[in-house]
């Protein structure tokens, strides 16, 4: 079986020789759109951030479009203008970040799904972000269908106590599973983000995957991998029978070949992220705190 590749974006522009052979956007980090303006998802702001981005990729993209809501850890949303409460964790990653805040904080979230309902696309799709429990996607799909009753919705499996509730998230109406390899690797072998060892993809790790799509395909739902890829993991992913593999724009040069000059916003990713580091040093300065920079 051989897996259709998909683009994930993070605020990238793309040239329409790009645009016509991908089919379809898997993934737009909403995260890094808000981060490169530096606001916090508000009434007002989530308009302005999230529609000229979705008008411009639906109209060079056919296919499929997935939206995933703010997925920020709290020393990201501290620098940004607008954020509810200045929050200081002693552990970022598996901290207050994705639906756990949008559940602390709920005005972000609709915020973010009312500018989604105001665009609303034939394509467009809705993905929730770090989840740990039903509990939680019950919650968020909940929220979603009262700004968007018709639109599909699926959620990343980042987190290993879904894995053995795909089904349960069928049942809910998820439509599609989207496997974040890096965070998932990270919580399950207990490393900062890391999937890969210098001699290769854990036997482990890849026994966990086929575990989920073979969940997946029981439950009938779409399965994609998602996350930072080279060759080998593309070709694992490949074996294991992903539906589709979402390629980071950042990745296309290295694993496409496509020349740095076709690709006019391959720096973006690196520029925003350090855009926020240096956002949170200066936070720290000013504050007294020592939030870990990543």
């Amino acid at each position: 079986m051989t897996v259709s590749f998909a683009i994930s974006l993070s605020g990238e522009s793309f040239p329409s020789s790009i645009a016509s052979q991908i089919t379809e956007v898997s993934l737009i980090r909403s995260e890094y759109l808000f981060r490169a303006k530096g606001y916090y998802p508000t009434a007002d702001s989530a308009q302005q951030v999230i529609s000229p981005y979705l008008a411009a990729v639906t109209e060079s993209f056919l296919g499929p479009v997935w939206y995933r809501t703010l997925d920020v850890d709290t020393a990201e949303a501290n620098v940004l203008s607008g954020c509810e409460e200045i929050i200081i964790e002693s552990d970022r990653l598996r901290g207050l970040r994705g639906i756990r805040r949008s559940m602390r904080f709920p005005d972000a979230f609709d915020a973010e799904l009312r500018a989604l309902a105001q665009f609303e696309h034939e394509n467009l799709g809705v993905i929730v972000p770090f989840l740990s429990t039903i509990a939680e996607a019950a919650w968020a799909i909940k929220r979603i269908r009262r700004f968007l009753p018709s639109v599909p919705v699926a959620c990343m499996v980042e987190i290993p106590s879904l894995i053995w509730h795909i089904d349960a998230l069928a049942e809910l109406g998820y439509s599609r599973i989207v496997v974040g390899l890096n965070d998932l690797g990270s919580l399950c072998f207990g490393t900062i983000r890391k999937v890969q060892t210098p001699s290769g993809l854990p036997e482990e790790f890849m026994t966990i995957l086929r575990d989920i799509v073979q969940r997946c395909r029981n439950a009938q739902v779409e399965c994609v991998a998602a996350g930072y890829m080279n060759n080998q993991i593309v070709d694992v992913c490949n074996a294991i029978g992903f539906d589709s593999i979402a390629i980071h724009y950042s990745d296309l040069t290295s694993l496409f070949g496509i020349p740095h000059e076709d690709l006019p916003d391959c720096h973006l990713l690196s520029q925003i992220k350090a855009k926020t580091r240096r956002a949170i040093r200066e936070f720290n300065v000013a504050n007294g705190t020592n939030q870990v920079l990543f």
